[in-house]
């Protein structure tokens, strides 16, 4: 419990001087719904106002955990542009025959969206499907768009986006995911020009933001308003997800790069951050004296 509080105060102290040092805030014009799981309002949507319903199973399904709950989320950035304080996210358990979190009714989209979240997996073979589902604009029978890992890629679990309806289509991104790591996972999808652009970013090992172009040949993106994050069961089909899941931003355009969230993430100069140790240390010191 000690080394979460002294993590928790690091994060704090951390986004204190982004607010001090840096003042631009994301362009959210675009931005449809950002859930983004903070204390105080775990199931809030701090842009579009679409909240996430509670249920009574609702604590069977997913749970809120302060950053970093154990070795897991602990490279999920501590803040973004604007002072956004990023300091717990939600952790699916990985239960079947129960669906995730819903949103409903959500704003549709019917040409081109981006979608963003931060994920940590701990079991990609939780459920009884070989889809690890991360947020999915449908419901049963139905629907728009989804983003999912596909456990039974040829390759390994990869990232990949399936478009439903009448010319649907799924398509792979042939970017490899692991178990166990903390990733930064997007993706971008234009309906009139054929292309999809898929981001994944190992925050674990320092690696770079990986960025691939595909095409497709889907004709309609069917607007739905049913928003699902973390799983859904269908027809007894489990498709659950285990693991971390933070910041899911939905956007109604094709992003560039210089957009998304990963790159609106604030790291305060080494001598604000110096600053600001001496000063909170000094703080603490000084209340200890008082007491």
């Amino acid at each position: 419990m000690r080394r979460m509080n002294m993590c928790v105060t690091y994060r704090t102290i951390l986004l204190l001087a982004c607010m001090i040092a840096f003042l631009p805030a994301i362009a959210c014009a675009e931005v449809l719904h950002w859930w983004r799981f903070e204390e105080g309002a775990f199931l809030e949507d701090s842009v579009g106002g679409a909240p996430l319903i509670d249920r009574p199973d609702l604590p069977e399904v997913a749970v809120q955990v302060a950053l970093p709950s154990g070795d897991r989320g602990q490279d999920f950035p501590v803040g973004f542009s604007g002072g956004y304080l990023n300091e717990s996210a939600t952790d699916f358990l990985g239960n079947q025959l129960i669906n995730g979190m819903r949103a409903n009714p959500t704003t549709t989209v019917d040409e081109d969206f981006t979608i963003e979240m931060f994920h940590h997996n701990d079991n990609f073979d939780a459920g009884r499907a070989d889809i690890v589902p991360l947020a999915i604009q449908a419901v049963f029978g139905a629907g728009s768009w989804s983003l999912f890992i596909d456990t039974a890629a040829a390759n390994g679990p990869e990232l990949a986006l399936r478009i439903y309806g009448e010319g649907g289509t799924l398509i792979r991104s042939g970017i490899s995911l692991q178990e166990n790591i903390d990733y930064y996972l997007g993706a971008s999808f234009n309906l009139r020009g054929r292309r999809a652009q898929f981001y994944v970013q190992d925050l674990t090992n320092g690696g770079p933001l990986q960025s691939i172009r595909k095409g497709h040949s889907a004709t309609v993106l069917q607007p739905h308003p049913s928003f699902f994050i973390g799983s859904l069961v269908n027809h007894d089909v489990d498709q659950v997800t285990d693991g971390l899941i933070d910041e899911v931003r939905f956007s109604n355009h094709f992003m560039s790069e210089d957009e998304l969230l990963i790159n609106n993430v604030v790291v305060p100069e080494p001598s604000t951050c110096l600053i600001l140790l001496l000063g909170t240390a000094m703080m603490f010191t000084n209340r200890q004296r008082v007491a």
